[in-house]
């Protein structure tokens, strides 16, 4: 019966898929993908697993108003994040052969080093403004959390001229 139900989930990721994939396609939710597929109110929360699974594997991405794309098409990219000491990080596309995405600080958000997020292309590698050309991007979503937990030391000076501030290497310190 398990053997089953995972062929039963594969065919409906393809059949989605093959749905976002088409030249035609719109931007759908949820609802709206269960009605195009055929699949009626009873098998809807079949169709939410599938779109959730298919997100968090970064084939398909969700954009406002809980629509669902492929990342390509909407200018996103997933990958993990490698955050500087600065506040600055760097995109590791998950696809081979794609450069990384250069991320300012205040785009960052509430990311961490080694989160697994989905991102927004700003501005393209041609538009650089760095010394090596490279695309630009904003984080838009957190898939996985690298670390549930946070450990820090703080070190502590006189409260008005300088609060406290982490000094963990990977945490930015941003305060306001």
């Amino acid at each position: 019966m398990a053997g089953k139900r995972k062929t039963a989930d594969q065919d409906l990721r393809a059949e989605i898929l093959r749905l976002i994939q088409e030249p035609k396609y719109r931007p759908l939710d949820k609802i709206e993908i269960a009605d195009a597929l055929g699949y009626g109110a009873a098998l809807r929360n079949e169709v939410r697993r599938a779109l959730r699974d298919l997100e968090q594997a970064g084939e398909i991405a969700r954009i406002r108003k809980n629509r669902y794309v492929l990342p390509d098409a909407a200018d996103l990219v997933t990958g993990t994040l490698s955050v500087h000491e600065a506040g600055y990080a760097f995109l590791t596309n998950e696809k081979p052969g794609q450069s990384d995405l250069f991320i300012a600080a205040e785009n960052t958000g509430t990311a961490m080093h080694g989160d697994r997020v989905v991102a927004r292309i700003i501005r393209g590698a041609e538009f650089s403004r760095a010394r090596k050309p490279r695309a630009e991007g904003r984080v838009i979503r957190i898939l996985t959390r690298a670390n549930e937990t946070i450990a820090d030391c703080t070190r502590s000076g006189h409260p008005i001229d300088h609060p406290e501030i982490p000094f963990a290497g990977r945490v930015s310190a941003r305060r306001p």
